[in-house]
This record gives C-alpha cells, structure tokens and sequence, in this order.
C-alpha cells in the first residue's frame, strides 16, 4: 500500500525516481545528495570579498562621519611599536645573567668576599631580584 506525500511533488527529484529507493545516480556513502544533482557544484555558494576603500583607516571613519578636523583623525591612529633595540635586549640579557652569577659566586666564594659576607642571607633578595628585573623586561622586548 501506498502512502500518499503531499511534500514528494514540490521536490526536484523524487525518492522512487529510478526504480529504487535512492535511485540510479548513488554513490556510496553520500545517501543525501539526490540522483542529478551535479557533484562540481557547491550546495553553498561563495561570498563575495568586499574591497576597502583607499582611506579606510580608523581616522577615515571620523573623516566619513562629517568631522572636518584632521587633528581628530591623526590622534586616533595607534602607532606601531618597532622591534626593541640591540641595548634593550643587552640589559635584559645582562640582568638576568648576573642575577644568576651572584648566586653562584655567593654559594661558591661569599665568605671570602667582604660586600657578600656582610649581606648574608639577602644575597637571594640581590640575586633573585636581578633576574626578575630581568624577566619583567621581557614583557616589552618586542
């Protein structure tokens, strides 16, 4: 017996097309895609990439709204920050080196050296402090 369906008619393809239940056009393992449609085409088409206008900067958007001021439109422009310089990269380098030099020379030879045998046991504020200036500087090397 045979159910009528109403929803067969509006389809463009029709499931008993072909004498089967998927039709003569089935690939395996893609039992959704009716028997004709065309395997090149996308079910979904592309959309299209919108090209900028030549001014479109944060400062444009002010210059589009009707301000005719140009001091407003350069104060909104962010400058970019360069790559840090060779000295930067030094001190940073150089802090967090001896951070770790005057630990070790306090281990090995602070008895013998008269500033570090005063301190005692800040020597680890001294040491540990260096390295710490030295990696909280890593946080603007760019």
């Amino acid at each position: 017996m045979l159910v009528a369906r109403p929803w067969v008619r509006h389809l463009p393809w029709s499931p008993t097309q072909g004498g089967s239940a998927v039709g003569p056009g089935h690939r395996r393992g893609n039992s959704r895609q009716p028997p004709h449609a065309a395997s090149t085409e996308d079910p979904v088409p592309k959309s299209k990439v919108r090209k900028k206008p030549a001014g479109s900067s944060a400062g444009s958007v002010a210059a589009r709204s009707g301000s005719t001021s140009s001091a407003a439109a350069q104060t909104s422009r962010v400058k970019v920050a360069g790559p840090s310089s060779p000295l930067y990269i030094g001190v940073m380098l150089g802090l967090m080196i001896l951070g770790l030099l005057w630990i070790v020379i306090y281990y090995l030879w602070g008895q013998d050296i008269p500033v570090m045998n005063t301190l005692q046991g800040w020597n680890f504020l001294v040491g540990f402090g260096l390295m710490v200036i030295g990696l909280l500087m890593t946080m603007r090397w760019r």
